[in-house]
């Protein structure tokens, strides 16, 4: 991951993907499985996929959305949201690492919104192909959110850590895409039950199709993809 003081030149960039080789880039079973639930369920999806920590869960979404929203001559815009400008930094840096497995004529523009990324929320109504944003920067500005809806009224929301979607500040934003009915919500996250009831309705309403994909750390131990983890007390 780059330097915090680096996080400026991802503010916006273009990324030729026809110059692109094929990324070398070769998934694990998970993330396969994970690709064909996403398929298989009826657009306009609404639901989450479920990886546990280290599994990763950003190239799983990255890859499936590079591969079938932002390719073609009929292809949508993403909107990702998260609480830290580290995660954006992240999911952009997995865009561009796989940018070569979308196939398209035009660039592929990707910008970033953040206080660490130096660009006002206003920048979003540039109506990049992909926009990547912290939560805070968009709750600031609810406006801007419902005038980029208004423009691309099919276009994708992620939201990562999404077992935080139920605070207020998500709702806002996810409840003004939700209106738009051929707006998709997929959200990641390795903790999707939440101990609070309330909470737990709020997350139903945000994602009525609930969990698209699945799968449990003790699956991927015994594959031999996560570590066991040791514990020892420490006096």
């Amino acid at each position: 991951m780059h330097p915090v003081s680096d996080y400026s030149d991802w503010s916006y960039i273009e990324i030729d993907t026809g110059r692109l080789a094929k990324p070398a880039f070769r998934p694990y079973r998970h993330q396969k499985e994970a690709w064909q639930a996403l398929d298989q369920s009826a657009p306009p999806r609404r639901g989450m996929l479920v990886l546990p920590t280290g599994a990763g869960k950003t190239k799983t979404a990255v890859f499936w959305l590079l591969k079938n929203v932002l390719s073609g001559i009929k292809s949508r815009k993403i909107i990702w949201i998260t609480h830290r400008a580290e995660l954006i930094q992240q999911a952009a840096e997995a865009f561009y690492e796989l940018a070569g497995i979308a196939k398209r004529e035009e660039r592929l523009t990707l910008r970033c919104i953040s206080g660490l990324h130096g660009k006002p929320v206003t920048t979003l109504l540039a109506m990049s192909d992909i926009s990547l944003c912290t939560i805070q920067s968009l709750s600031r500005r609810t406006d801007i959110v419902q005038e980029y809806f208004k423009n691309s009224k099919d276009s994708v929301v992620v939201v990562d850590e999404a077992h935080h979607a139920a605070a207020k500040t998500y709702r806002n934003i996810l409840t003004i895409a939700s209106r738009h009915k051929n707006i998709e919500i997929l959200g990641l996250t390795a903790t999707p039950t939440r101990t609070v009831q309330a909470e737990v309705k709020r997350l139903t309403k945000l994602f009525p199709d609930r969990v698209l994909y699945q799968i449990d750390q003790v699956t991927l131990i015994e594959r031999g993809i996560l570590s066991k983890p040791i514990c020892e007390t420490v006096l």
